[in-house]
């Protein structure tokens, strides 16, 4: 799955440090947004804010589509609210034994296990 590259503002909402993306998920990467801790729904992601790795989500809202982004990595980062920030992302899925990887990786895994023997 492509890494989706753009530039946005650092911005502060009600669920935290968040920052617009500029592209719908579900659209852009195929894939549709799933439950998630808390009752919400979206998409669970991984990529770079400022170089920092970073883990977190992508959720939608009658304001837009918004990455929620981790104190901590705004932090190493070096950036406050109102700041432009280079972002990076890309979907993860939770795997069988529940480890989170890219989802293009699994669809990779996936192709390669030898078919079912009934």
């Amino acid at each position: 799955m492509k890494v989706e590259r753009f530039s946005t503002t650092l911005t502060s909402r009600h669920e935290g440090l968040a920052v617009e993306v500029p592209f719908d998920p579900t659209l852009r990467w195929g894939l549709p947004a799933r439950r998630l801790d808390g009752g919400q729904h979206g998409h669970p992601v991984r990529g770079r804010l400022e170089g920092v790795p970073l883990e977190s989500v992508v959720l939608a809202d009658a304001r837009g589509v918004f990455l929620i982004v981790p104190p901590t990595t705004a932090e190493a980062a070096g950036v406050q609210v109102g700041e432009t920030v280079r972002v990076s992302l890309e979907p993860m899925s939770v795997s069988p034994g529940g480890s989170n990887r890219p989802a293009e990786s699994s669809r990779r895994a996936a192709r390669k296990r030898p078919p079912a023997v009934s």
